[in-house]
Parts: structure tokens; C-alpha cells; sequence
């Protein structure tokens, strides 16, 4: 008996509040053509579980881990004919995830809404709805591929819904869903800080731009969070709207828009197009790319993204040359830098070594003795891949979130970036130095280490007050390289003194 080949298909279902994101393919798509459907994609040469969370990663620029999946069915499919590859459709309910999900492969997927399930919908989200396990699994018979969505009951949309303005219901029996007009139509993750605009901001939003066809919450999954990606129906443009967690992240960020942003390229960071500041609010102009951070670590482009981000942060930089009196705010950042580490340490130093914690006061020492000698710049604050977006095409790099920006000492800015990708690629260091236009002095290279280890310990604290598990790992992990990094230094520096010694 000859063996006949199949083909496995991973599916995800994002649920929340009782409802799930569908995308909408696109008419060119290879398999069911301009129909809905839940993320999905072919099982390659991996298992199931990291084929659905790279499919995540791909299709909608969220991150999962494979232990936050849960198999809740399966669907046998085979066409009527007969002359079609078997397809076994596995489908599972994502538990948690990072990162709010949107369109991050626009060539596949033109529409993205979310579908409130009042009901049990067919095929793999009737036994996901009703709370039971995979059991018996059940012989799926399609049309013609492309004539149908693997999951019946989702398969159309009304046409106000595929335009994004409406949220959709589907209900019982029903191939297509019904609307409820809601003019609202938003999608958001475990942790996100709410899908919900307050009034008063959408009242506002609205006196800006008109009519909002689509507004999707993109926060980080943090409670200080809060940012839209809203697409205005007046003007067919896409912008994002931003409420700062404070007054003065929100005054940070106004001013670096105003003063130091003029010297960037087009494309280099977004527009300012509107501030309320009893709001704490503004709305930008939207950055075509990716954000590097939803990137293949080992992407080939890393040391193209790593020179073109030395190159826009060296423009940065140089707007503190436009500023008075820059040298003067240097000193009280600086200040400002090694009482926020005391305060951390209280907070967070039961959860350090003996050894970290004396890493930290050491470098809360050289922080405070070279921050006069140390080059001054106007600084992002926050300079890492997450917030950077890359356009392949053309080699584009532009950067986002100001809300920590401000004139500091040039070498902090690297500190992230040395506690992150350069500790696991060094080479990438030489690559952003070439952009950047000049190598580091003598006190920035001694500064660095001590800059590293106080924006670890202020991750650590961050990740301690957020419960953010991985970025408190990594936090550690910065903190142990450098103190094995000190200690090698040290014996290092105790034989070369041994070999000077006289016999």
C-alpha cells in the first residue's frame, strides 16, 4: 500500500473577553482567497507548537511561547474528488502572548477585525467555544481549495465589516456574519493596558482626524502603556495616538519633537501632528518598517540595522550642539541617574548577589566621577531594537517613543544595546561604531560598563514591578556578565602585576 502524503496546518485561536482577531486574505492568496480566517500556516520541518508560535510572530508580530499554547482540536480535511493532499488542521488556543497583534505581512492579509462568538461557531472553534479537549476527531469535506476558510461559519464578512468599521458578530448556523455597528473596532492581547479609549481622548481623537474607522491598542504589555494605531476615515491615513504615563514623559516628548527631530531624515522618527496637553495625548504620523525587535535575532540584515541605527543616533545626538546651557543639564541627568540606582537597590537588592550589588555601587562611583569628561547629546532615553523599525528595501531605519529623551551624556544611549544584542553578536558593536562616525573616548569606553550595569538593575526593577519574567531574566543576565567580565579584568590585571615583579 502505497503511502499517501499529508500536509498539517497549525491554527491559533487568540481569545479574548469572547472574541477572536480574523484576517481577511488577500485575493492573490495561494489557499482560500479573499476569505477569514485565524492565523495559520503549514507545520514545516518543526513541531506543531513552534510552527503556531513562529506563525504568530509572522502574521500578526506577537511573541508565544510554545508552553502558552494548548491543542483544543483537530480537523481531518479531504476534498470531495479525491485528487487533493489530505490536510490535518490542528488548532490551538493561545493562553498568553506578548505584544498587541496587527497586520505584519500586508502581501497575505488586507483586513484584520475582531469576531465576537455569541455562539458556537463549525469546524475548530466549536469544541474551543464549548471548554471541552480534543477528543474524536471529525472528518472535515471541503469544496475546491480557495473556495472556502478551513473554518466554516468564518468564511465572509459584511462589506461594512471588511472595511474595518463595524465589529462582527457571528451567531449559530450563520456563514455570514452579522454586524453591530459600533464604529470601533479594536484588538488586543493578555496584559495590554485596555482596548478601551477613555471618552474624553476619543472626543479629541475625533476633533482631529473625523471619522476613526479602525482603532487597534499596540501597548506594550505594561499598565503604563496606552497607545492607538487609528486609521481616520477622512483622510484614509493611518496615525497613532499616545497618552504619556506622566507629565513630564509627556513634556519630554513634546520637546524632543519640536527640537531635536527637525534634523533627522525623512522617515528617521514620526511626525508630531497634534498634542493635548491636559491629556497627556499626542498623535503622530505613522513609520513604515518593522520593528526589529518582531525580527529574526540572526536576521541577515543585523549589521545593516545595527550601522543605519549608529548613523540616526549620531543625528540625535548632535542635536544637543543647538541647545544652551547644555553641559549644565548633563550634570543633573547624571545626578538624577545615580539617585534612581539607590533607590533601585532598595527596592530591588534582595534580588541581587553580593557581587551585583557591588557592581552597582562601583559603578554608581564612576558615573559620578567621569560624567563631566563625557561627550554630551541629546538622548533617546530608550535606544534598543524594540522601538526601531527597519525597511530592508533601501536599508531605512527609523526610531519611536520619546518620552524618555532628553540632553544627557551620549554614551548612556549605548547601554541597552550593550546589556542586550552586542553581549550575544560583539561584532555588532563595531558595526553601529562605523555608523555612528567615531569610535568611543577613552572615559566613554570605562563609562559604558558602569552605564550598562545601573540600565540593567533599572530593567530589573522595571520587570520586578511589571512581573515581566523574561526581561527580569535578562536584566540578570547583563548583571552576571559584567561582574565575570570585572572578575576577569581583575586576575587579569593581578598577573600582569605578578609578571612586573622583580625576583
Amino acid at each position: 500500500m502505497a503511502i499517501t502524503p499529508s500536509v498539517i496546518g497549525a491554527h491559533l485561536l487568540f481569545e479574548r473577553d469572547g472574541r477572536i482577531p480574523l484576517g481577511k486574505r488577500t485575493p492573490d492568496a495561494l489557499y482560500a482567497p479573499d476569505t477569514w480566517h485565524v492565523p495559520a500556516g503549514g507545520v514545516e520541518y518543526e513541531s506543531a507548537t513552534a510552527s503556531a508560535a513562529r506563525e504568530g510572530c509572522e502574521e500578526l508580530a506577537v511573541i508565544i511561547r510554545e508552553e502558552d499554547l494548548e491543542l483544543v482540536h483537530t480537523v481531518p480535511m479531504l476534498d470531495p474528488g479525491g485528487d487533493s493532499v489530505p490536510k490535518l488542521q490542528m488548532f490551538f488556543r493561545v493562553h498568553a502572548w506578548q505584544g498587541s497583534p496587527y497586520i505584519a505581512e500586508p502581501d497575505k492579509c488586507s483586513e484584520l477585525v475582531r469576531l465576537g462568538l455569541v455562539a458556537n461557531a463549525a469546524g475548530g472553534l466549536h469544541p474551543h467555544r464549548a471548554g471541552r479537549r480534543p477528543g474524536r476527531p471529525h472528518l472535515h469535506r471541503t469544496g475546491l481549495a480557495g473556495r472556502r476558510s478551513p473554518v466554516p461559519g468564518c468564511r465572509a464578512a459584511h462589506s461594512r465589516a471588511s472595511r474595518g468599521r463595524d465589529s462582527v458578530t457571528v451567531r449559530e448556523g450563520s456563514t455570514a456574519p452579522t454586524v453591530q455597528g459600533t464604529g470601533w473596532c479594536d484588538i488586543a492581547g493578555p496584559g495590554d493596558a485596555g482596548t478601551d479609549m477613555p471618552q474624553d481622548l476619543r472626543r479629541w481623537l475625533m476633533a482631529q482626524c473625523g471619522q476613526a474607522v479602525q482603532v487597534t491598542d499596540v501597548s506594550w504589555p505594561r499598565a503604563t502603556s496606552r497607545v492607538w494605531r487609528v486609521r481616520c476615515g477622512d483622510t484614509a491615513t493611518t496615525v497613532y495616538v499616545k497618552v504619556a504615563p506622566t507629565a513630564r514623559h509627556f513634556q519630554r516628548e513634546i520637546h524632543t519633537y519640536r527640537r531635536a527631530l527637525t534634523g533627522l531624515w525623512p522617515g528617521g522618527a514620526p511626525r508630531l501632528l497634534a498634542d493635548e496637553p491636559r491629556l497627556h495625548a499626542l498623535m503622530v504620523s505613522a513609520l513604515p518598517g518593522t520593528l526589529v525587535h518582531h525580527l529574526p535575532s540572526a536576521t541577515a540584515d543585523s549589521r545593516a540595522i545595527h550601522r543605519a541605527a549608529g548613523r540616526l543616533l549620531r543625528r540625535l545626538h548632535g542635536a544637543a550642539l543647538r541647545v544652551s546651557r547644555a553641559r549644565q543639564q548633563v550634570d543633573a541627568t547624571a545626578h538624577r541617574a545615580v539617585t534612581r540606582s539607590e533607590a533601585h537597590l532598595g527596592r530591588a537588592g534582595h534580588l541581587l548577589t553580593r557581587e551585583q550589588r557591588e557592581l552597582v555601587h562601583r559603578s554608581r562611583q564612576i558615573v559620578g566621577d567621569l560624567a563631566s569628561r563625557l561627550p554630551v547629546a541629546w538622548r533617546h532615553g530608550d535606544f534598543r531594537p524594540r522601538n526601531w523599525l527597519w525597511q530592508a528595501r533601501g536599508e531605512s531605519l527609523g526610531v519611536i517613543d520619546f518620552e524618555r529623551s532628553e540632553i544627557g551624556i551620549a554614551v548612556a544611549d549605548l547601554a541597552p544595546l550593550a546589556a542586550g544584542p552586542w553581549a550575544v553578536r560583539p561584532a555588532l558593536r563595531e558595526v553601529f561604531l562605523e555608523g555612528y562616525g567615531r569610535p568611543l573616548t577613552e572615559d566613554e569606553a570605562r563609562a559604558l560598563p558602569a552605564f550598562t550595569a545601573l540600565a540593567a538593575l533599572d530593567d530589573l526593577q522595571w520587570a520586578k514591578t511589571c512581573g515581566a519574567t523574561d526581561e527580569a531574566a535578562q536584566a540578570h543576565d547583563a548583571l552576571t556578565r559584567l561582574v565575570d567580565a570585572h572578575r576577569r579584568a581583575g586576575s587579569a590585571a593581578r598577573l600582569a602585576h605578578s609578571r612586573r615583579r622583580p625576583t
